[in-house]
């Protein structure tokens, strides 16, 4: 279209040039006539100008309209490709930078479009001119050469208009050619980091989602282990029965320092109550009495309360001087330990043992223990002789 308009405008330059020639020889003639006729040459000059500026105001008007169409379809297309713009902008700041971009080359086409503007209104003026000029030229009728001289200098000024007017249209098209790469540019980057940001809000999501999971999985771990303490912790309590039908309760955390009874917890099988037919009252209720203290030294612990071990050590000591006295009792003791797994009852009874026939000969031992010898001489030499390694420590 503006190519188009550029023509027209050309051929309204050559008629330009054809209306100045046809000027300075109906100037001429007006001259002539002028002096025969002044009043014939008047009218004919006005003729001509109102002639000349018929074609400069369509001649502009064109051009007014081929700058506008092109300025809008070139804001048109700014626009669109800012809109594009804008909604991959959405996704990254590297498309607002973008759309900054995609402003400016907006703001650029605007102010070609302006100037483009400018110029047509200059071309509007340069009419004006034209037309003042022509009057002047009615004025000055008499003087052909003035009016000749005005009308050559009016052609030069529109031919000047119009190739202004064709600067503008090129440089408005090259603008628009330089928006829409801009744009497109602008687009294309804009997408690649929308994909990028894409991906590594993607990889982001897959990795905290990941890390999310095994949060999750962990929490989940420690709020069932922080359930299965807290139901240790708890008032539940473990009703027993001793070989001689004697009922014993104790709370689940005392009753969990036994392996075996633990188990049953474990299995749900502790909702009754459990017989241990291989303990009696005395003797289970002697075993339980140390893991009720070995409970609390427990709570001390996480208390960090002070001197804490050092008085349990104190506690334990005496109360294995206590059931050492009564040594049928204490040895029941030491299998009702093994028996019911209890590992720290078991484990301080059988060190106290161990620390009674240290340094001691098979007679003392015997003593300690009240062990009938029913050994004869003769099998007691043979049995000293083939663990005699054993001896060596006792004598």
């Amino acid at each position: 279209m503006a190519e188009e308009n550029g023509e027209v405008a050309v051929e309204a330059v050559e008629k330009g040039e054809v209306a100045v020639e046809a000027a300075e020889e109906n100037g001429e003639v007006a001259v002539e006539a002028a002096e025969e006729n002044g009043e014939v040459a008047v009218e004919a000059a006005e003729e001509n100008g109102e002639v000349a500026v018929e074609a400069a105001e369509e001649n502009g008007e064109v051009a007014v309209e081929a700058a506008e169409e092109n300025g809008e379809v070139a804001v048109e297309a700014a626009e669109e490709n800012g809109e594009v713009a804008v909604e991959a902008a959405e996704e990254g700041e590297v498309a607002v930078e973008a759309m900054e971009k995609g402003e400016v080359a907006v703001e650029a086409a605007e102010e070609n479009g302006e100037v483009a503007v400018e110029a047509v209104e200059k071309g509007e003026v340069a009419v004006e001119a034209a037309e003042e000029n022509g009057e002047v030229a009615v004025e000055a009728v008499e003087k052909g050469e003035v009016a000749v001289e005005a009308v050559e200098e009016n052609g030069e000024v529109a031919v000047e208009a119009v190739e202004k007017g064709e600067v503008a249209v090129e440089a408005a098209e090259e603008n628009g050619e330089v928006a829409v790469e801009a744009a497109e540019e602008n687009g294309e980057v804009a997408v690649e980091a929308a994909e990028e940001n894409g991906e590594i809000a993607v990889e982001a999501a897959e990795e905290n989602g990941e890390v999310a999971v095994e949060a999750a999985e962990e929490n989940g771990k420690i709020a069932v282990e922080a359930e299965e303490e807290e139901e240790k912790d708890s008032g539940r309590m473990i009703h027993l029965m001793s070989s001689d039908q004697k009922p014993l309760v104790v709370s689940e955390k005392v009753a969990r320092f036994s392996k075996a009874i633990e188990r049953m917890i474990e299995d749900d099988c502790a909702d009754d109550t459990i017989p241990t037919p291989n303990a009696n009252a005395k003797s289970l209720e002697k075993a339980f009495q140390y893991c009720q203290r070995l409970a609390e030294f427990d709570d001390d612990k996480k208390m960090d309360k002070p001197n804490a071990e050092k008085e349990f050590k104190t506690w334990e000591e005496n109360f294995l001087d206590e059931v050492e006295k009564d040594q049928p009792f204490f040895f029941e003791l030491v299998m009702i330990s093994n028996y019911l797994e209890m590992n720290e009852l078991l484990d301080i009874t059988c060190q106290r043992i161990a620390d009674m026939i240290k340094g001691k000969t098979p007679e003392e031992i015997r003593k300690v223990f009240n062990i009938v010898n029913d050994f004869s001489p003769g099998e007691e030499e043979e049995i000293r002789r083939e663990y005699s390694w054993a001896f060596q420590y006792t004598s």
